[in-house]
């Protein structure tokens, strides 16, 4: 597959206070890349962002998971992501965004979001301020997928390689955590194992 955004879907979380220029910065890179935008905010009306300009969401955070997208950015203010990392829907995310693998392109305010949903941020994790990271570079080589803002793995790739096994593993780690977020319990689940 080829590594570009066009005909892609990428949804950008905002709350109250989100920083209206990288908001606007980072729709305008990934709709000039040829994706589609979607406005993803904890209420329906959308959010007030920090320049005092209302902007509409398309998505309201507990109806519109992050599985809808092929990659998410998760622009927030401090105050927005106090209030986020108290609320499951918003959690569950970035957990799922990067439990399946998706790009995710993130601020201060997304950091913290991130670290609330004890992600330990790999190479898919990237800024947001930095368009540049909105488009990964053309890929050398075969098999190994380059995980950016934009996930797409080569044809090539095979569960036999390194790298898928370590997707594999950060994806059952992952799922672990979800059941032992989603359990309250403190101690994380056992891997729930297949017979094959």
């Amino acid at each position: 597959m080829k590594a570009t955004l066009e005909g892609r879907a990428v949804g950008i979380l905002i709350a109250d206070g989100s920083d209206a220029a990288l908001v606007a910065s980072v729709r305008e890179a990934a709709t000039a890349a040829g994706a589609k935008v979607k406005i993803v905010a904890p209420k329906v009306g959308g959010a007030k962002l920090s320049d005092g300009t209302k902007l509409q969401a398309q998505g309201q955070l507990a109806g519109t998971p992050s599985v809808m997208f092929d990659a998410v950015a998760v622009i927030l203010s401090e105050a927005g992501a106090a209030m986020l990392c108290k609320e499951a829907a918003a959690v569950d995310f970035v957990r799922d965004a990067f439990g399946h693998l998706k790009a995710i392109a993130i601020d201060a305010g997304g950091q913290r979001l991130v670290q609330r949903a004890g992600i330990e941020p790999d190479d898919g994790v990237v800024a947001a301020h930095d368009t540049g990271n909105l488009l990964p570079p053309p890929r050398r080589g075969t098999g190994t997928a380059n995980r950016r803002f934009v996930h797409w793995p080569s044809p090539s790739t095979s569960f036999g390689e390194p790298d898928c096994g370590a997707r594999r593993q950060r994806q059952a780690l992952c799922r672990m955590r979800v059941s032992c977020y989603s359990t309250g319990s403190s101690e994380m689940a056992p891997p729930v194992r297949y017979r094959v």
